[in-house]
């Protein structure tokens, strides 16, 4: 098994479509598979085949690191809005002597939201409420369902799990698609 770059494994075998034929949103199948954590698990592996436009299976230590990078920019994002809300909130307690002046006068002032950074967007995933645990049992029902190939391999002495989309995981995906008109 070829690694091309580390965590990554390229697929030899001829699938039905290219990777970038399947529409996937960020983390999910919109409900092709029937529950969140397949489905966000599904969509993190295809990922990886999708950026590259070939079809690779991936390791978990990189599903792990692409899990982590996400929950920490959802914990920054969470700490920013956690203190815009606290500055808000100090502001309606104690207004200061210009806005009781111009709400004696009538007027008010409206607030102007801040704008986001688009580089630090919130991800769409079940991360956010439920942790990684509801994409570990998702990789595992995968593996149970056939959707998912497991290989284990052996790297400096430790065994480390490398998941493969199957055939199964595709022709489901694409037959619901076209299903829809997607």
């Amino acid at each position: 098994m070829k690694n091309n770059t580390e965590g990554i494994f390229p697929i030899q075998k001829k699938y039905p479509c290219d990777p970038i034929d399947l529409l996937i949103p960020e983390y999910t199948l919109g409900g092709i598979l029937g529950r969140i954590g397949p489905e966000e698990a599904a969509a993190r592996i295809l990922r990886y085949s999708q950026n590259r436009n070939e079809w690779v299976g991936v390791s978990w230590p990189r599903l792990s690191e692409g899990m982590q990078h996400d929950l920490h920019i959802i914990a920054a994002l969470r700490q920013e809005h956690n203190k815009r809300i606290e500055t808000r909130t100090r502001k309606k307690e104690s207004p200061s002597v210009f806005s009781k002046v111009l709400d004696f006068f009538g007027f008010t002032i409206t607030e102007i939201p801040p704008q986001h950074d688009s580089a630090r967007r919130l991800p769409q995933t079940a991360l956010m409420n439920q942790g990684t645990q509801v994409v570990i049992n998702g990789i595992h029902e995968l593996v149970e369902f056939g959707y998912l190939e497991r290989v284990v391999m052996s790297k400096k002495g430790e065994q480390v799990s490398i998941y493969f989309p199957t055939i199964l995981l595709v022709n489901t995906i694409l037959k619901k698609q076209q299903a829809i008109g997607a």
